[in-house]
């Protein structure tokens, strides 16, 4: 195969990889569609080994590799403990080694755009059908799910109780559908470096919204900030934040802001607290004894499964432990500043992300990591491959 077919179909690979990550692989069960497509690439990369890498990922699959043996002796569940490392290894391996070789950014851009468009019209159609009482599939057809849990009867059955319908396109989670289009939302507002609003981000500013995903509303704002950071003069930033102070604090102290959000959410809402339990999993992260024991600090508890949800750097220092908080740390760090100025935004878009997500554990860091490390064109009039690639 040639090696643009093989560029081509691993930038689409990357776009899709949320969306497939859903249904289980033809031939080897245990894994999903996602995983199974990328073992091919694994023949055609090692055919040279000078290829660009990511080392801290590589870095990061070796600690989880040694933490995964050190916490066998604690494990409820040894299986499940080996198994879920092992797929974060191969996650992060793959990453690391496909992210230079195989993956074109004007390419995948792209196709995110044209991915992003169809799950947002989708998720749109999804939330007005619900106000009928109408709940559409969130599944692609003809592909076998992997797992026990069908996320179909999960909504009907939200429905019945009275729970706020929120879209999820074709996602597991109204987070993972405001995850996947806070990228596609970025790269549509900072073309050229400059703040350009498209039909395109607007539509998908509306699916995530339709969403009702507060950390998806939150990274809207932060994203807002840097748009506003870019394109105006200081002495308009400024006069914009005293207006949105102003404003912000008469809706805060009225009452206002807490009547939006309990006709958002369909549920009371007096307070910032009832905001925080209504929509977020947050106060979960108390629950948690995280180091109790001296090795527990150093080493964490290990990809055991939780009973409560974590957000990513939480969940690393559950885990993992202090050491391996301070090599995703570094990590991140690294990744940062070896940014160029557009992706230097995605990357803070990024950092931000795992505050309120689990988007390091996920399939979401090989949907990310490609469009942070590759340079992010500001020209996208043409469609051909990049220098690196032919």
């Amino acid at each position: 195969m040639k090696q643009n077919k093989l560029i081509y179909f691993f930038s689409l690979l990357i776009v899709l990889y949320p969306i497939l990550n859903r249904y289980r692989a033809p031939i080897i069960p245990f894994l999903t569609l996602s995983e199974f497509l990328l073992i091919p690439y694994y023949f055609l990369y090692f055919k040279n080994s000078n290829n660009k890498k990511s080392l801290f990922l590589i870095l990061l699959s070796i600690y989880i590799l040694i933490n995964a043996f050190l916490s066998i002796s604690s494990s409820p569940n040894i299986v499940d403990l080996i198994g879920t490392s092992f797929r974060l290894i191969f996650l992060y391996f793959s990453t690391s080694i496909f992210s230079f070789k195989f993956f074109d950014i004007k390419l995948a851009k792209s196709f995110l755009n044209t991915v992003s468009l169809v799950l947002s019209f989708y998720a749109i159609t999804q939330f007005i059908f619900s106000f009928f009482n109408i709940y559409l599939t969130t599944y692609l057809p003809f592909l076998e799910i992997i797992g026990d849990i069908n996320i179909d009867n999960q909504i009907i059955d939200q429905a019945f109780y009275g729970i706020q319908f929120r879209s999820r396109s074709f996602l597991n989670e109204p987070a993972h559908l405001a995850t996947y289009l806070i990228l596609p939302i970025f790269l549509n507002i900072f073309k050229d470096n400059k703040v350009k609003p498209t039909f395109s981000f607007l539509i998908m500013i509306l699916a995530l919204l339709a969403s009702l995903s507060m950390t998806g509303i939150i990274l809207l704002i932060i994203l807002f900030t840097l748009a506003i950071f870019i394109r105006f003069k200081k002495i308009q930033i400024i006069a914009f934040f005293v207006f949105f102070i102003i404003i912000f604090s008469i809706s805060f102290f009225s009452g206002i802001i807490f009547d939006f959000f309990s006709i958002l959410l369909n549920t009371k809402i007096e307070n910032f607290m009832d905001l925080l339990y209504s929509n977020t999993r947050f106060y979960q992260i108390f629950e948690v004894d995280y180091f109790p024991s001296f090795f527990k600090a150093l080493f964490g508890h290990g990809l055991n499964e939780l009973n409560v949800y974590l957000p990513s750097y939480f969940q690393i220092v559950f885990s993992f432990g202090i050491i391996g908080f301070f090599i995703y740390l570094l990590f991140l760090v690294n990744l940062l500043f070896k940014s160029q100025k557009t992706n230097k935004n995605l990357t803070i878009i990024f950092i931000f992300l795992n505050l309120g997500t689990e988007v390091l554990f996920g399939n979401f860091t090989i949907f990310y990591y490609p469009f942070i490390a590759n340079k992010i064109p500001t020209n996208d009039t043409s469609m051909q491959f990049s220098k690196n690639t032919r």
